[in-house]
């Protein structure tokens, strides 16, 4: 089935569950069971970031967060920020964290909109993140930033070195992880900032590494795959095949950590021993980061999605999508969500790989779909 985008039509009432899924201005709430239309929300700017609340969705657009009604796609409230919203928007312990381009850091009440606190601005920033009583923000000013985030009171300030700016931070344990744009990996302590152990990365891409069962996984330039204490920074295991393969977008999930690589395959390794389980060749580039689900492995390709089975790596069932959108698939009640670049969405069974129903929007798919 495949539905498309119309000028008029008629909302159908929010009776089950819901897709939503933005393109560059628009956003879409989909029945999941059909395919059809319950409401679209046109932005009169482009879709920067989205998070799901209690009954709202958040978006950011330029300079101005806006909450809409999750059952009629109706705006319930906005909020102007001084400048452009930078990156994200971040939900945590019942606010709402935002950044602007002014150096301004925003706490808002979900419900309301109504401002908690703010910074006073003057450097521009990078990223936010939020996790527990800390609002991390990264600035172009090559420091990492610490507040509280009930009051906003600046708890540490750390210097992350020359075009140090954090790319990817996490809070977990106590420690903040963060990889950044002078190709480091370093950990950090969460009520301090003071530096736990810093890994160097040598000129690598910039993945997220994956974090479990203590211990970090990351790339390197040297093209190997290293498994390290998350605790010291020591590599407790490497895997490399030497210049012909290079590793990237690593998941830990189940004791397997699966890695893509640009020979096209995907390869599974133990995640305390590093020894290799098993690989699938694709043979074609690998788009995204995969997904794991219910024994699962999610694999996008440049044109099809594979779905392997974890442990063996044997396939499950492949999906020809035309070419696959950079965004990984969702996974959510045994449908998986997937964006193509002929500006389709995509609800596939999860089981089986049969399509269930197509979209098309008015662009490609810039945010991850989610449902309520």
């Amino acid at each position: 089935m495949d539905n498309s985008t119309v000028n008029d039509f008629k909302p159908v009432p929010i009776t089950g569950p819901t897709v939503v899924a933005a393109d560059a201005d628009s956003l879409f709430a989909i029945d999941v069971a059909t395919g059809a239309l319950r409401w679209v929300y046109t932005s009169d700017w482009f879709i920067a970031a989205s998070v799901k609340g209690d009954g709202m969705t958040y978006i950011a657009t330029y300079d101005t967060l806006r909450a809409l009604d999750d059952s009629t796609g109706m705006m319930i409230w906005k909020f102007g920020a001084s400048n452009e919203i930078i990156n994200s928007v971040c939900l945590s312990n019942g606010s709402l964290y935002i950044g602007d381009n002014n150096g301004q850091v925003y706490s808002l009440d979900p419900k309301t909109g109504a401002l908690k606190w703010n910074t006073l601005g003057g450097v521009l920033w990078a990223t936010i993140y939020a996790s527990g009583n800390l609002v991390l923000g990264s600035s172009n000013d090559d420091n990492l930033y610490a507040f509280d985030a009930t009051t906003g009171k600046l708890l540490w300030k750390r210097a992350t070195g020359q075009s140090g700016i954090p790319a990817i931070m996490y809070l977990t344990n106590g420690i903040v992880y963060t990889t950044t744009f002078n190709y480091k990996l370093q950990a950090l302590d969460a009520a301090t900032g003071g530096l736990t152990w810093s890994f160097d990365l040598e000129d690598s891409l910039i993945d997220d590494p994956a974090i479990g069962d203590g211990l970090v996984y990351t790339d390197k330039a040297d093209k190997g795959l290293y498994a390290l204490d998350a605790a010291t920074g020591v590599p407790q295991w490497t895997y490399s095949k030497g210049d012909s393969v290079f590793f990237y977008l690593p998941v830990v999930s189940g004791g397997i950590v699966y890695a893509c690589a640009d020979d096209h395959e995907l390869y599974a390794f133990d995640a305390v021993t590093g020894k290799l389980n098993w690989s699938f060749a694709a043979n074609e580039g690998l788009q995204t980061r995969p997904v794991v689900a219910n024994g699962i492995v999610y694999l996008c390709g440049i044109n099809t999605v594979f779905a392997l089975d974890a442990a063996t790596g044997i396939k499950e069932w492949s999906y020809h999508a035309a070419v696959v959108n950079m965004m990984p698939p969702v996974i959510v009640n045994g449908n998986l969500y997937l964006g193509g670049k002929d500006e389709k969405l995509y609800a596939l069974n999860a089981q089986t790989g049969a399509l269930n129903w197509s979209y098309f929007l008015n662009g490609y798919v810039n945010l991850p779909p989610f449902v309520f």
